[in-house]
């Protein structure tokens, strides 16, 4: 009797794990992710220093943005995502502009703030690389939007 249970449970298990990517094939409720990315913007916009708890608003962002229709992003949200760009946290810069480059040609608007960080990121010659940068999120972010960016150089040449 015992095993038998065991063998149900399993199966409902299994069968809840399959159809749980079912369920997000059509992506999430692009109304409650809206509303979601508004209340991360306000947090993120609210602290004083970088942080973790800001780094992970900005990626959280960035997820959100990678499923919602970009059409269903109003341009106040967009504008205030786009103001998230004047921080000079460097992981919250990348994370919003790749952010930015989830709505493709909807994030338009924003390309001036984009050339910005990668005007204000670029180090003097010779750059130790030590991951992405906020620039080259901001370039792949113009390349999604439909821009071609700048070349990566150096405040040095």
């Amino acid at each position: 009797m015992k095993r038998r249970w065991l063998s149900i449970g399993c199966l409902l298990l299994c069968l809840t794990c399959l159809a749980m990517p079912m369920a997000f094939a059509g992506g999430p409720d692009d109304a409650k992710a809206l509303k979601e990315i508004r209340e991360l913007i306000a947090k993120v916009r609210t602290m004083n220093e970088p942080s973790m708890a800001r780094t992970n608003g900005a990626e959280a962002i960035f997820q959100l943005t990678r499923n919602i229709d970009p059409k269903k992003v109003d341009d106040e949200t967009l504008t205030d995502m786009v103001s998230l760009l004047n921080i000079p946290d460097g992981s919250v810069r990348g994370g919003v502009a790749a952010a930015l480059g989830n709505l493709g040609p909807r994030a338009k608007i924003a390309v001036p703030a984009p050339l910005r960080v990668i005007r204000e990121t670029e180090t003097d010659c010779p750059k130790i690389a030590t991951g992405p940068s906020s620039a080259d999120a901001a370039r792949v972010a113009l390349k999604r939007i439909g821009v071609e960016p700048p070349p990566p150089g150096c405040k040095g040449k």
